[in-house]
């Protein structure tokens, strides 16, 4: 079914028979097997295949099988389909490279749009803010208009919604291991959040013929990749030290530093946090940087709460029990005097919660309020803002730029959720206008990350406060 980085997932048949003899034939692979295996591999992808393009495999490092009868592969069966994780033992492999360090060369944005328009990859760094996707988008419209197809994918769903394309592990599940992408450029946005096993898929695609021409973009300050992981065991150094990002992007990189989304001193704030470029508040204790953002980030400086209240219409949280009590606050606030509110209810369709997790809740909906998917689907795209057209015996809602969508109430009060708090990492990528208030800032899973993405996704010095 599918490669993954350190082993390989295969349905198991319903025959008992057939799947215990199956499991012997991968038992019993020995290093000696390898270079047997690599020539039948090399040789069935060198014949032409109509849904992918040929992968070049003359320059693939080569396996080093030794004369050895050790065991290769160890079968497991996994918990509710999920990847293989855990420990597993490190084979030994001999594999002669010739390999020449790249080199990076920084151009300013006028020799990055001349690089692109050639066909040349590109990597564009800088800190939040400061117009990467703008530049980025420029760009896509300059090459859409000669003709080329531009693919943008990212890692989470609403930085994808955001760049205007379909989320890295869909994108690579869809194209990369099952078929041909059609694709002359992709767009990778928030670069910093993919996994080993998505830079692997990103790898393979450069070495078709022919190659992809890569546009990278991204902010090593923010979140790094969740559950990275390789032979079971977490991987610690960061791409943006890697010579595959030189290699995907040919060395080429473009560093953005000029403040585009807040205002200067916002930017500065939040700058100063990071670790790269250093900023002043990196080296020092958590403890005391947070209590510098609540001095200075105050309620009583703000501007834009909800009517008749002192809360904040956007909230960034880190628990989902309170990420429930604020969207209940913010809810029973904002509902007065709106007409043609209905309660929806979890005993009126007899929803069941599952402790820490993303349930729905108790509230009030009415047509013009927007709510956000929560669901894998078809009809919902995950993480997509849908504005309430119509309440009634259907719900009626539709997503800016698509048409409306009719949902029954039950699917309806299950796959939508109360937008008024949200997580810290639902929030990258997003530029949040109006007042963002950020809390949980003493959570024992707080750190400088959360608090740069936080402060980073509003507009002013008055539109963030931090609790």
């Amino acid at each position: 079914m599918n490669v993954t980085v350190d082993g390989f997932i295969f349905e198991r048949p319903r025959k008992n028979v057939t799947a215990d003899k199956l499991k012997l034939l991968v038992e019993s692979l020995t290093f000696a097997d390898l270079p047997t295996l690599e020539d039948t591999v090399r040789r069935l992808l060198e014949q032409p295949d109509p849904k992918q393009k040929r992968l070049k495999t003359d320059d693939l490092y080569p396996v080093g099988g030794r004369t050895t009868h050790a065991p290769v592969f160890r079968v497991v069966t996994p918990q509710a389909r999920q990847h293989l994780r855990g420990e597993h033992p490190m084979p030994t492999r001999a594999w002669p490279v010739t390999y020449q360090q790249p080199i990076w060369q920084q151009v300013n944005a006028e020799e990055a749009k001349a690089l692109v328009r050639q066909g040349q990859s590109l990597c564009v760094k800088g800190l939040a803010g400061v117009g990467k996707s703008h530049l980025i988008r420029e760009m896509v419209a300059e090459l859409e208009a000669a003709g080329k197809r531009v693919v943008p994918i990212a890692k989470t769903h609403n930085a994808a919604l955001v760049a205007g394309g379909d989320t890295a592990d869909h994108f690579a599940w869809k194209h990369v291991r099952e078929g041909g992408t059609g694709a002359d450029v992709i767009w990778v946005d928030e670069i910093s959040m993919l996994d080993i096993g998505l830079l692997q898929d990103l790898n393979h695609l450069s070495r078709r013929d022919p190659p992809v021409q890569w546009i990278l973009s991204g902010d090593f300050n923010q979140y790094q990749p969740f559950f990275n992981t390789f032979l079971g065991h977490p991987v610690q150094r960061s791409f943006k030290d890697s010579d595959l990002l030189a290699l995907l992007c040919g060395g080429r990189c473009l560093l953005l530093s000029e403040c585009k989304r807040s205002d200067q001193f916002l930017f500065d704030w939040y700058a100063s946090l990071v670790q790269e470029p250093r900023g002043s508040r990196f080296a020092k204790p958590l403890e005391a940087v947070v209590g510098e953002c609540r001095a200075e980030f105050l309620e009583t400086r703000a501007t834009g709460f909800l009517p008749g209240s002192r809360l904040a219409p956007t909230n960034l949280v880190i628990s989902h029990k309170l990420r429930e009590r604020i969207n209940a606050n913010c809810n029973a606030v904002d509902m007065c005097g709106r007409t043609g509110a209905q309660e929806f209810t979890l005993e009126e369709f007899g929803i069941e919660l599952v402790a820490n997790s993303n349930n729905p809740q108790d509230a009030c909906f009415w047509p013009g309020l927007h709510v956000v998917a929560c669901c894998r689907g078809r009809k919902l795209r995950n993480g997509r803002d849908y504005e309430i057209l119509e309440l009634g015996g259907k719900v009626v809602v539709q997503a800016q730029g698509e048409k409306p969508l009719e949902l029954k109430r039950l699917e309806f009060f299950r796959s939508m959720r109360l937008r008024y708090a949200v997580t810290f990492a639902s929030a990258q990528g997003l530029t949040l206008e109006g007042l963002v208030a950020l809390h949980d800032t003493s959570h024992l899973y707080m750190d400088w990350r959360k608090l740069y993405v936080g402060l980073s996704r509003a507009t002013g010095r008055n539109k963030v406060i931090v609790y």
